[in-house]
């Protein structure tokens, strides 16, 4: 069951990320991460991936659901990594292999009037099997700036999740404003 499309790109917060050691006393970055220009883009569709849990009440109806998108790509258009002061710098693509969303809708259908449905939750709840692809040129071979990222990006996926789930929510409910879904239920 595909509840709506959502392809357009969506903008993600820049990642100013730092990993620091004491050394004798002395706090050193070991490695620095930037990324500008982040984009989550290619969630072509929405698709129901679990059960759907439904809860009647005399004058609602609530719904969960897990979902999962497809084609889901992140990156940034401008990215800049140093390790131990030698840096490396370029264009980050990442294809997410594995993603999970819970969405949580309540329609309410009064005694007058027509039925009407909210988002109360969607949330990305997980971005795993992510696959870094970095452009670019050092003096150190790419493998190990390519760990080093993907280490990183491991790392900062629950501030993209929130990005992705926010918009999501935004995208949701643009469409029930537009396109209310309660006949999909015979309600």
């Amino acid at each position: 069951m595909t509840f709506f499309h959502f392809s357009s790109q969506v903008e993600i917060p820049a990642i100013d990320e730092k990993l620091e050691k004491k050394i004798l006393g002395h706090k050193v970055n070991v490695v620095e991460f930037k990324g500008e220009g982040g984009w989550f883009r290619n969630a072509s569709t929405i698709r129901r991936t679990g059960s759907l849990a439904m809860d009647q009440g005399n004058t609602s109806l609530t719904l969960g659901v897990s979902l999962g998108l497809q084609d889901v790509e992140f990156g940034f258009e401008y990215y800049h990594i140093k390790f131990l002061n030698i840096g490396y710098h370029g264009r980050l693509e990442a294809s997410i292999g594995q993603n999970s969303i819970y969405a949580h809708m309540t329609m309410s259908f009064p005694e007058s009037g027509p039925c009407k449905t909210t988002v109360d939750q969607l949330e990305v709840q997980a971005l795993d099997k992510i696959h870094l692809k970095l452009t670019g040129r050092s003096k150190i071979p790419d493998k190990l700036f390519s760990l080093i990222a993907q280490h990183l990006a491991n790392g900062y996926h629950r501030k993209i999740a929130h990005a992705v789930s926010e918009k999501l929510t935004d995208a949701a409910k643009q469409v029930l404003a537009k396109h209310e879904i309660c006949d999909q239920f015979l309600l």
